[in-house]
């Protein structure tokens, strides 16, 4: 149906009587904006009809290849969007009613007729045809979004002195309920898909909402056919539409939902449960106060729960931790830190405590996890005070042999005076080098923070330096290479007894008098192994030399202490020699 409040209305009268279409052409010279087309058969009619330009169609119902209602049915189903009215020469109620219901807008008697009340039929049957376009297009988009909202929109209406009942449920009902909700279907009521445990409770707040004429609200289960038990939640609102209370709402089905806060509840029971099962103390708490506690934390400070959750954390940290508390809880601190708590019965107790944040409902909360490290820190300073005196017992053995031993070497150097064979002298000078050597070592290892684990930084240039001392040869130039590692103190004793040994060794043979000459001392690590290499320039090993058949003492002391080493012990030769010592890790 086109628009004609601004253009020429096309009307198509369709008659087969010459003197009723005159009498009606006749009218419409008075009717302004309106072009009149005359056929005399009905199928000449709708071959104008399909061509979608006829504004009003005017059909006698008496024309000859028409059929009455047949008629007027087949027109209106054809061209549902047509005003029609109907013309008849008899004035019979039941007929026009027929007419009217099979889809016309109107029911003219032509003896009736009058440019007056043909005009009036007209614009009514032109107003009403257009607002039955416009509220089937307001039906059609209010279906289409009905059927797009997650839920089931409804209207119940409660007449006076009866049972309500839905006047409307979405296209979606069947789809959200799988139950065919048939409005029409007998023994369809209220409350029939309720479970019969939940039916009477339904019932009640539906007559609540009647009785009190208050907004109908209701969370329950539903139960189709097939048995699978849903929730959902109903919320309507009254209103009174003559003399029905009629209730517009929404059905949503909640069954996700329930089934999500069924999942949570058990999870908040299995963190519950992990909660008290824990052996650690947990609290749950903003930034300044106890929001929850476990039982283990109100055991170790000897309070009910009820006593902690809700007061300050300031009440129960010692006054000498506040200040370390308050700096991990403003910067939000997630490291692990110690700090004192107050028990009730005045007893400080030291706990480490370790905490992260999380979001709840918006709000920035707190779960620290505490220890009482009371017993153990306790312990750790028994031990600290005892290692600290097991270290003074060491350092003051060491110190000990250390005199001893140089007491010893004084006595050798006594009895050295009286020995007249020069082979001897030299020997006892030797072992009184060797002496001197293991007194400087025991005083190295005393002084030593730590007298475990052996720098070798701290000790090896030091015995390199010592041995140069002792022969006087300052004309010989100390070169040193020694990483930064770390051995026990028995392979350090080795090493450090191979280094003197060895240089005690060069300073003897290789190096003469003159200038130019050098002692090299590396140690470094590769891979799994340690390389320890004292190298010498001056006179040269003779070829085919083997270690292993030397007759030096010290060389022979130098071969056992690389097996006791568990290494290997290599000589390399040209403008230097060196000796190098491999031994694992």
């Amino acid at each position: 149906m086109k628009d004609s409040s601004n253009k020429e209305l096309k009307i198509l009268l369709v008659e087969d009587k010459a003197g009723d279409a005159a009498l009606i052409g006749k009218m419409f010279c008075d009717f302004p904006c309106m072009e009149l087309s005359l056929v005399n058969r009905l199928s000449a009619g709708i071959e104008l009809l399909e061509r979608g330009d006829i504004d009003l169609l005017l059909l006698d119902m008496d024309v000859p290849d028409g059929g009455e209602l047949d008629m007027v049915t087949k027109i209106t189903s054809r061209f549902p969007s047509l005003p029609v009215i109907a013309l008849t020469s008899r004035d019979e109620e039941a007929m026009a009613s027929a007419a009217l219901g099979n889809g016309i807008q109107d029911y003219l008697v032509k003896g009736s007729l009058t440019p007056g009340n043909l005009n009036r039929s007209i614009r009514y049957a032109l107003g009403r045809k257009r607002a039955e376009g416009k509220l089937a297009e307001s039906e059609h988009r209010f279906r289409e979004i009905a059927g797009n909202i997650p839920g089931i929109i409804f209207q119940f209406r409660v007449p006076p002195g009866r049972s309500g009942y839905f006047s409307y449920l979405s296209p979606c009902a069947n789809d959200l309920f799988a139950y065919p909700l048939n409005l029409g279907k007998p023994g369809w009521y209220l409350g029939v898909n309720v479970p019969e445990a939940d039916r009477a409770e339904f019932l009640a707040s539906v007559a609540e909402a009647v009785a009190k004429r208050i907004p109908w609200t209701y969370e329950g289960r539903f139960q189709p056919p097939s048995g699978e038990t849903k929730w959902y939640h109903v919320i309507a609102s009254p209103t009174r539409i003559g003399e029905e209370l009629v209730f517009d709402g929404v059905i949503t089905n909640i069954t996700d939902y329930k089934q999500s806060e069924a999942t949570l509840r058990k999870g908040e029971e299995r963190l519950r449960m992990f909660s008290q099962a824990s052996f650690e103390c947990l609290t749950i708490s903003d930034s300044w106060h106890f929001i929850d506690v476990n039982d283990q934390m109100a055991l170790m400070l000897g309070y009910e729960k009820s006593e902690i959750i809700g007061k300050p954390i300031a009440d129960f940290i010692a006054p000498s931790s506040m200040e370390i508390v308050d700096t991990h809880v403003q910067a939000n601190c997630l490291e692990t830190y110690e700090c004192d708590l107050l028990r009730k019965d005045g007893v400080v107790l030291r706990v480490e405590a370790r905490a992260r944040s999380f979001l709840c409902e918006g709000k920035s909360l707190r779960l620290t996890a505490l220890r009482d490290i009371t017993e153990r820190k306790l312990i750790e300073e028994a031990l600290r005070k005892s290692l600290s005196e097991k270290d003074l017992l060491m350092a003051e053995v060491h110190h000990r042999v250390k005199n001893n031993m140089q007491v010893i070497a004084s006595l050798m150097d006594l009895q050295s005076d009286s020995i007249k064979n020069a082979d001897a002298r030299a020997a006892l000078q030797d072992s009184k080098l060797r002496v001197q050597f293991m007194a400087r070592l025991h005083q190295l290892l005393y002084q030593s923070q730590d007298i475990v684990n052996i720098k070798v930084t701290a000790f090896l240039p030091e015995i390199a330096g010592f041995v140069q001392q002792s022969y006087g040869m300052n004309n010989v130039i100390l070169r040193e290479r020694v990483d930064d590692l770390i051995i026990d103190i028995d392979r350090a004793i080795s090493c450090g007894l191979i280094v003197n040994e060895l240089a005690s060794n060069a300073f003897k043979h290789a190096f003469s008098a003159g200038t130019g000459h050098e002692l090299t001392l590396g140690m470094r690590r590769d891979g799994n192994e340690f390389e320890l290499s004292v190298g010498n320039t001056g006179k040269m090993l003779s070829d085919g030399f083997d270690i292993r058949h030397s007759r030096s003492l010290g060389l022979r002391l130098v071969e056992m202490l690389t097996r006791q080493l568990c290494g290997k012990l290599a000589i390399e030769s040209g403008e230097k020699t060196t000796f190098i010592i491999r031994f694992p890790v």
